[in-house]
């Protein structure tokens, strides 16, 4: 391990992405409540520096990398809300895009970029009731066609989970939910 300077700005919650040799750091939250701020570590210089903010504060929300931008979706903007909206930056305008909304909004889920099209799975959310509960739910989103699908289900709902992809497959590792604390 490495010791790296500080970020700009202390935060945690926070979503993290790689592109084009940089590392991207995107909301969280801080004393000061949650972060809009954007952070970006230059591989090659090794300085931070701040890029242009998303539209909403979020923290606990995924990114992942999808056609040359990072997309960073759902998270929660304060203590009681959830967020199925989702958010796009292109490293080469500096700007950011809203992207279709998720059909759950979801925090602590996993997103990760596969075969070309992104996916949230898992996380918390809210049921017909309106109630927090962790999900099982996986949605799927491509973007040739704009459109969030929900695709088959985990077996177990879980939170704050790890997401990889190796090969043709999703893989759901650990996480949080009623009977795993």
């Amino acid at each position: 391990y490495t010791t790296l300077a500080p970020m700009i700005t202390a935060r945690d919650g926070h979503a993290t992405a790689v592109l084009d040799g940089k590392f991207y750091v995107m909301g969280g939250c801080n004393r000061n409540g949650r972060l809009s701020s954007v952070e970006c570590l230059d591989l090659e210089t090794w300085q931070w520096s701040e890029v242009a903010p998303m539209s909403t504060p979020r923290s606990c929300a995924g990114a992942a990398v999808l056609g040359g931008k990072i997309v960073v979706v759902g998270g929660t903007p304060d203590i009681f809300q959830i967020l199925s909206s989702v958010e796009s930056f292109d490293p080469a305008t500096g700007i950011w895009t809203a992207v279709p909304p998720m059909n759950t909004a979801r925090r602590d889920h996993g997103v990760v970029s596969a075969q070309g099209k992104l996916f949230a799975v898992g996380g918390r959310g809210q049921n017909d009731q309106g109630e927090n509960e962790h999900l099982k739910s996986v949605e799927c989103f491509d973007p040739s066609t704009g459109v969030w699908t929900n695709i088959n289900p985990m077996n177990e709902a879980r939170r704050a989970l790890g997401l990889a992809v190796l090969g043709d497959k999703l893989f759901a590792m650990g996480g949080f939910n009623n009977e795993m604390q």
